[in-house]
């Protein structure tokens, strides 16, 4: 099963084409946060997202920190380091 999910996902990177429908679609959600329900600004949207998409989205967004981190080329901020709370002002 490794193999073949290992083989499609490299198909998808080479040639984006080779990307299924189903795999980029999702159901959204619109919660409302229990304010006012005529104000648009008090919804929350929610997007599920199948599980080998966010599989594949979490080992690509790996490979790209851990480049920029061994390279030394990510930017200093704070909103761009993992686990970072974000900074005071």
């Amino acid at each position: 099963m490794h193999e073949d999910l290992t083989r499609a996902i490299n198909d998808m990177i080479k040639d984006p084409k080779n990307i299924p429908m189903w795999l980029t679609s999702g159901i959204t959600f619109v919660l409302s946060k229990g304010k006012d329900t005529e104000d648009p600004k008090n919804y929350c949207l929610i997007m599920c997202l199948h599980i080998i998409f966010k599989i594949l989205l979490d080992a690509l967004t790996n490979t790209i920190y851990n480049h920029l981190l061994n390279n030394n080329i990510l930017p200093e901020q704070k909103d761009y380091q993992r686990m970072s709370r974000g900074c005071k002002a």
